[in-house]
């Protein structure tokens, strides 16, 4: 799921893994960027990686993924 677009830095989060991945592009400030994690990232998700290519960096964040959203059919008699 991607999330509202702010200049700059756009968010997505992963409902399977429970990763919530931010983009940025260079020379977004440090306000509009604290601002975006704030905005859309639970304040408890631990950064685990980053990864800067050309003119942009990611940032990813581990969350807890949502058990009832994911792409493996939920068999009937467990629920």
């Amino acid at each position: 799921m991607e999330l509202p677009a702010m200049p700059g830095i756009s968010v997505h989060y992963s409902r399977i893994s429970g990763r919530h991945t931010a983009v940025i592009d260079q020379g977004v400030t440090a306000s509009a960027l604290t601002a975006a994690l704030a905005r859309y990232l639970p304040a408890d998700v631990p950064l685990v990686e980053t990864l800067t290519h050309v003119g942009a960096a990611m940032l990813i964040f581990q969350g807890e993924s949502d058990p009832h959203d994911g792409d493996v059919p939920q068999d009937e008699a467990s629920e």
